[in-house]
């Protein structure tokens, strides 16, 4: 695609380059939200590439929120297996199971007893030493 400057919203208002600027990252900003992002073990791979360690070697930590943890946890799972948490108090504050694709079980915990949000890994090939991913 052939963008001229004159094309540009920012150019045709006759904004500075610093104005502009600020214009152009607001629009890569939503732009980056809409590109599509990997999926199943690939969106495992990634998160944990971002992650750093946890308190113990089985523990990995990222920044982000309970709606980031459960995005996540969407993005791994696959969707025809995503239900409801086996324990009835997860269950009922929103904690989801689902199966990672090519083998492995994944858990989305809204809370969990040191209090961020949690991932648990069980049974993920090559993953077999991760055990939660925490959202700080």
């Amino acid at each position: 695609m052939k963008i001229s400057l004159r094309s540009i919203k920012g150019v045709e208002e006759g904004l500075g380059l610093k104005q502009f600027w600020n214009w152009l990252q607001k629009k890569l900003e939503k732009l980056k939200k809409r590109v599509i992002k990997p999926r199943g073990r690939k969106a495992l791979d990634d998160l944990l590439q971002c992650s750093s360690p946890g308190h113990s070697y089985r523990v990995r930590e990222v920044s982000g929120t309970r709606a980031d943890a459960e995005a996540e946890f969407r993005r791994i799972a696959a969707p025809g297996t995503i239900a409801p948490h086996p324990n009835p108090k997860l269950a009922a504050t929103g904690g989801l199971e689902g199966r990672v694709p090519g083998g492995g079980r994944i858990y989305f915990r809204p809370y969990s007893t040191s209090g961020p949000p949690t991932l648990d890994i069980h049974e993920v090939h090559g993953y077999e030493q991760i055990k939660e991913i925490k959202f700080t």
